[in-house]
C-alpha cells in the first residue's frame, strides 16, 4: 500500500487490460456504425454516413486511450473530445440536413455537410495529436508545475470561504459594471470549493457525514441558482464537477448521474426555446426569481406532455428540439457553404479582442465588447437580426469561427493551438501531487464542455483570467506554489479497502 495525494492509503488501482479496452473501443464504434446504418432520423448519403462514423471514431479514441493506460489523469480533455462528438458528430444522424435562420429553415447541400464532417474529424484528430505530443513527451518537463498544496486547516477555511462567497455573489446577480470581471471571479470560487470538497468526500480524506451533506447541499443550491439565472451551463457545472471527481477517484463511469443529467438537458432545452421567445417579446420578468418561475412553469408543461397519452409524439418532439439546440454541425455546414463566396473570410476579425481583452474594464471603460465581432458573424450569416443580438447570444462554435476567419487552414491551426493549450495547463496544474492546482484546473476547464460552441475570445479570454485569478486566490491559502518541472498527470485514487481503513 502507498499513501495517496489525498492522505489515505490506496491500493494500486485496477484497470482493464489494454487489449480488452481497445476491443471495446472497436466494438463501440462498430455498434454506432451498425445503429446509424439502419436508423437515421433522415436518410444520409453513404459518404456523409462514413464521415460521421469517422468523427465518432476520432472523438472516442482519447477516452479509450485513457482507460487503456489505467485512467490516471483527470479525464477533462477526453470529455472535451466527447463534447465535439455530441455537438458535431451525432447531429448528422439525429437531425435533418438544415439549420434555423431568421427567415426559417435553410437546407444545406450534402457536399458541404460532408466536407464539414471531414474538417471536424481532421480538426479533432490534430488537436489530439498536439495534446499528446506535448503532454506525454519531454516537452511537458519544461512546463512549470503549480500544485498549490493546502494544509487540512487551510483547506477547510478555503472551502468555507469559497462556498459562502460564491453563493453570495450568485444570489446578488450583480449587473454589468467595470468590476464585473472581479465579481465573476468571486462567484467562481464556489466551483473550486466544490472540487476540493468532492475530493475530500470521494477520496475518503474525511469520513465526516457532515462533509457529504455539505457537498451535495452546495451542489444542489448552486445548480438551482444556475437554473434560475437562465443558463443551463451554470446549472450543470456543479453536477459535472462532482461527476468528474468521482470518475477520477473510482475510475468508474457514473452512469446514473449522466443519465439524469441527459434527461434534465432534454427537458430544459425545450423550455429554453420557449423562454427565449418570451424574452424577445419582453414577456419574461427581469429579476431572477421571476425568470425561475417562468422556467419552472414551462418545465411542468413539458413533463405533463410526457405523461399524456401522446408520450411517443411528445418525446420525439422534445428530442428533436434538444438536438437542434446542440447541433453545431449544421451551423458549421451553413458557414462552409457561404464562405468565401458570397461572404469573404474575416481574416481574424473575431480574434481582435485578444489584443486588448486582458486590460480590465475598470482601467479601460470603453473597451470593445468581447462578443461584438461574434454578433457581426451571426448577423452576416442570418442566424440573428441586428435588432435582437443584445437579447441573447448565439454561438457559431469555435471550429466554425476559425473557418469563417481563415478557411480550412484556420481550422487546423486553431485546433493544434487548442491541443497545445490543453496540454500546457494540464501539465502545469494537474501534477502528481496536485491539490489546489487540480481544483483550479477542473473548475475552469469544465466550461469548455459547452464552451466549444461559444465565441473563442470570450471562452479562452475568461479561461486565462480565471486560471490566473483562481491560482492567486488559492495561493493565499496554500503552503506554497510547490512549483517545479511538469511531470506525469495526477494519479487516480481508489477507495481504500476495509482492512486499510481499520488500520
Amino acid at each position: 500500500m502507498r499513501p495517496s495525494q489525498f492522505g489515505v492509503a490506496s491500493q494500486a488501482a485496477p484497470h482493464r487490460e489494454p487489449s480488452r479496452t481497445w476491443f471495446g473501443y472497436v466494438l463501440c464504434v462498430g455498434a454506432c456504425a451498425l445503429l446509424f446504418h439502419f436508423w437515421q432520423a433522415y436518410p444520409v448519403p453513404t459518404n456523409v454516413y462514413l464521415a460521421g462514423i469517422a468523427v465518432i471514431a476520432v472523438c472516442l479514441f482519447p477516452i479509450a486511450r485513457w482507460y487503456a493506460l489505467g485512467g490516471e489523469s483527470i479525464p477533462m480533455f477526453e470529455l472535451i473530445c466527447l463534447a465535439y462528438l455530441l455537438q458535431f458528430g451525432l447531429p448528422v444522424f439525429l437531425n435533418y440536413n438544415g439549420v434555423f435562420i431568421q427567415t426559417g429553415v435553410v437546407y444545406i447541400p450534402w457536399d458541404d455537410t460532408f466536407q464539414t464532417l471531414v474538417l471536424v474529424a481532421t480538426g479533432v484528430g490534430v488537436m489530439t495529436l498536439a495534446y499528446y505530443g506535448v503532454r506525454f513527451s519531454r516537452l511537458a518537463a519544461a512546463v512549470p508545475r503549480l500544485d498549490l498544496p493546502l494544509s487540512p486547516e487551510n483547506r477547510k477555511r478555503y472551502i468555507a470561504l469559497g462556498i459562502v462567497c460564491g453563493l453570495a455573489f450568485a444570489v446578488l446577480d450583480l449587473p454589468a459594471s467595470p468590476f464585473s470581471a472581479i465579481f465573476r471571479v468571486a462567484a467562481n470560487q464556489i466551483n473550486v470549493a466544490i472540487v476540493l470538497l468532492a475530493y475530500d468526500v470521494f477520496g475518503l480524506r474525511s469520513d465526516e457525514p457532515g462533509r457529504r451533506l455539505l457537498l451535495f447541499g452546495t451542489v444542489a443550491v448552486a445548480a438551482i441558482l444556475g437554473f434560475a439565472g437562465g443558463a443551463l451551463e451554470e446549472a450543470l457545472i456543479p453536477l459535472v464537477l462532482i461527476t468528474v471527481v468521482y470518475w477520477h477517484v473510482n475510475r468508474r463511469f457514473p452512469k446514473v448521474p449522466i443519465v439524469l443529467a441527459l434527461i434534465a438537458v432534454l427537458l430544459v432545452n425545450g423550455v429554453k426555446v420557449q423562454v427565449r421567445k418570451e424574452v424577445e417579446q419582453a414577456a419574461v420578468p427581469s429579476y431572477r426569481a421571476g425568470q425561475a418561475h417562468v422556467r419552472l412553469h414551462h418545465t411542468g408543461d413539458v413533463v405533463r406532455g410526457l405523461l399524456s397519452p401522446d408520450f411517443v409524439a411528445n418525446s420525439q418532439s422534445i428530442l428533436q428540439t434538444s438536438v437542434v439546440r446542440i447541433d453545431f454541425l449544421h451551423v458549421f455546414a451553413r458557414v462552409h457553404s457561404l464562405t468565401p463566396t458570397p461572404i469573404p473570410y474575416y481574416g481574424g476579425l473575431s480574434y481582435q479582442y485578444f489584443l486588448g481583452g486582458w486590460i480590465p474594464r475598470a482601467v479601460w471603460p470603453d473597451k470593445p465588447d468581447a462578443i461584438a465581432a461574434q454578433q457581426r458573424l451571426t448577423v452576416d450569416y442570418a442566424f440573428q437580426l441586428p435588432t435582437n443580438v443584445t437579447l441573447y447570444s448565439y454561438g457559431l462554435g469555435q471550429i466554425t469561427e476559425a473557418y469563417a476567419n481563415f478557411g480550412a487552414i484556420g481550422v487546423l491551426i486553431f485546433m493544434i493551438i487548442q491541443g497545445i493549450f490543453f496540454a500546457v495547463i494540464d501539465a502545469s496544474l494537474n501534477g502528481p501531487e496536485s491539490d489546489g492546482g487540480r481544483a483550479v484546473y477542473l473548475s475552469v476547464t469544465v466550461i469548455l464542455l459547452n464552451g466549444i460552441g461559444a465565441s473563442t475570445a470570450v471562452i479562452f479570454g475568461n479561461m486565462v483570467q480565471n486560471l490566473l485569478s483562481n491560482a492567486v486566490i488559492v495561493r493565499l491559502f496554500a503552503c506554497g506554489w510547490r512549483s517545479g518541472p511538469g511531470s506525469r498527470p495526477a494519479p487516480a485514487v481508489t477507495r481504500p479497502t476495509a482492512a486499510v481503513r481499520a488500520e
